[in-house]
């Protein structure tokens, strides 16, 4: 689950472009649509997944699911995607 919430003083006037980076230990499988304003671009070339989320107002938040499976590794091993959020103004 990703969720993006607008804690700003202001609505965004920008799209919030929300990027994620899929470990290597895991393969997409699926991605959950719950909002029809997303626009979602799947990179599975470069294990990168992309939604953009349109702009948020203030105090409005987005839930984002989508699910993996864990296709190398052993036991212990830990498993991170990495991802970042961007078009955020700087205060």
């Amino acid at each position: 689950k990703i969720l993006v919430r607008n804690r700003g003083k202001k609505n965004y006037k920008e799209n919030i472009i929300i990027t994620e980076y899929l470990s290597e230990l895991v393969k997409y499988e699926k991605y959950y649509k719950n909002n029809t304003g997303i626009i979602f671009k799947p990179d599975l070339n470069n294990r990168k997944l992309i939604w953009d989320i349109d702009k948020l107002n203030k105090d409005e938040e987005i839930s984002i699911y989508y699910s993996v499976k864990i296709i190398n590794g052993t036991l212990g091993d830990a498993i991170e995607s990495i991802g970042f959020v961007g078009n955020i103004p700087q205060k």
